[in-house]
């Protein structure tokens, strides 16, 4: 499972914080022009560079394009958590993904849904949830392919 969080709200930080000290998923620290190096384990995305309302998009940009290189290039399927709408629509666009149906309800607006491509993605507003709410979605998904693979 891949977590990309587009929003630098103060929640969604403190809920990737919250993620990462659980260990249920590993930090992956990127800056605009790196490559993104994914991990054999679940991973959280940490834009690594101080917020800046001027270069959103261009941010944006990039790390779409950098996790749609990222996740083509895994050997593995990568199930996705993408937060804040256009971090969702950007990396979706990047992977041609252009349909999702959605199957699951996590919490108030974090929904898990099924892409085109047979992934599973979870979409929330970037600082939607409380300080549980990614690990809470990485489990649901967790579940979800857990149910699945058993039927």
């Amino acid at each position: 499972m891949l977590v990309v969080v587009g929003s630098q709200s103060a929640s969604a930080q403190h809920q990737i914080h919250t993620l990462v000290e659980s260990r249920e998923a590993e930090p992956v620290f990127w800056t605009p022009g790196t490559t993104l190096e994914l991990p054999a384990r679940d991973a959280v995305v940490i834009v690594d560079i101080p917020a800046d309302p001027r270069r959103v998009d261009a941010v944006d940009a990039a790390l779409s394009a950098a996790v749609a290189d990222a996740v083509r290039g895994d050997p593995r399927p990568r199930h996705l958590v993408l937060t804040g709408g256009q971090t969702a629509h950007s990396v979706l666009s990047a992977l041609d993904v252009y349909t999702i149906r959605p199957i699951s309800q996590v919490h108030q607006g974090a929904v898990v849904a099924l892409a085109d491509d047979g992934r599973a993605v979870a979409t929330r507003p970037g600082s939607f949830g409380d300080e549980d709410s990614l690990r809470d979605i990485l489990r649901t998904i967790n579940n979800l392919a857990h149910e699945g693979s058993n039927a």
